[in-house]
């Protein structure tokens, strides 16, 4: 789930696939369907971020990150924005956990849900 609260609040459902490297560096693309002021509207963002504590199996794992995002409504001009976020998850280490996030691209995006991990085998 997405909120971006700003000149006109978006709100919408996402789906995002990201690759998590060793070190905690993780590679998201973000695609958010929703609504704004009633007219179709989607965002997408792609991001790199840092996961600190990313092997933890029971402890939160901080993270934060910087990436680039667009914005298109439905009748209204689209538009570009550098996103900035900052979160938490559950258990980054385990297969399922959810998390919460805020950062900034167009306004004040907050998001929170489940991630659902596929770890390689070493």
């Amino acid at each position: 789930m997405t909120g971006v609260i700003a000149t006109q609040d978006f709100w919408g459902g996402d789906l995002g696939l990201a690759r998590r490297h060793a070190g905690g560096r993780r590679e998201a693309v973000t695609v958010a369907l929703g609504a704004v002021g009633g007219a179709a509207a989607v965002r997408v963002t792609a991001a790199v971020q840092f996961v600190l504590q990313s092997a933890g199996r029971a402890a939160l794992g901080p993270y934060g990150g910087v990436g680039l995002a667009f914005a298109g409504v439905e009748g209204a001009r689209s538009a570009g924005y550098l996103a900035l976020m900052v979160g938490v998850e559950g258990a980054p280490g385990r297969p399922l956990g959810w998390f919460a996030e805020v950062g900034v691209e167009g306004g004040v995006r907050v998001a929170a849900g489940l991630r659902w991990r596929r770890f390689s085998r070493p």
